[in-house]
């Protein structure tokens, strides 16, 4: 009797294993989407300061995942933004952080706009850290510009810096 127990019980752990695995391989199969194309052009850095992580950024730069959408006057970047220790006032915090600064090839952004977790941008999100906030945030493009990159500098005057480049579109 107890066999007959310890064999069902094992069957159903068995089944219920497989199934769980199943449903999590599930939830990264984001075929037919620009989900692997965001892989691509997203960068993620920290800026470490004796042995501790200040901050992290994660940037996907938007104009190369999808050319046609966002095929404007700006270059535009979905950008995720964590800094530890973070003790500002709330209106203070994350972007608005004096602290730190995120420049594009030395300018600063000419707009941006805090994702909502219930965005459709935001529920795409490769790379997703949950205790970042994210921004839409733009730049005009520079059309005199021949560069053929884009480097983005997040940085603190005490703790030092981190560039992500991206090839331009």
């Amino acid at each position: 009797m107890n066999f007959k127990i310890l064999l069902i019980f094992s069957f159903s752990s068995l089944f219920f294993i497989l199934t769980g695995c199943q449903s999590a391989l599930n939830v990264f199969d984001k075929s037919g989407t620009n989900y692997e194309k965001g892989l691509q052009h997203t960068k993620v850095k920290a800026i470490i300061y004796k042995d501790q992580t200040k901050a992290i950024i994660n940037i996907t730069y938007l104009n190369s995942v999808d050319a046609k959408k966002w095929d404007n006057d700006y270059q535009n970047f979905l950008v995720g933004i964590y800094i530890s220790e973070d003790n500002e006032l709330k209106n203070t915090q994350y972007i608005h952080n004096t602290r730190y600064k995120l420049t594009k090839n030395n300018v600063g952004f000419t707009k941006y706009k805090e994702l909502q977790k219930d965005d459709k941008l935001y529920k795409s999100i490769p790379l997703l850290n949950p205790w970042a906030k994210y921004y839409l945030m733009s730049i005009y493009k520079n059309k005199e510009n021949t560069d053929k990159n884009i480097v983005l500098k997040y940085e603190n005057p005490n703790f030092g810096f981190v560039l992500l480049p991206f090839e331009k579109e």
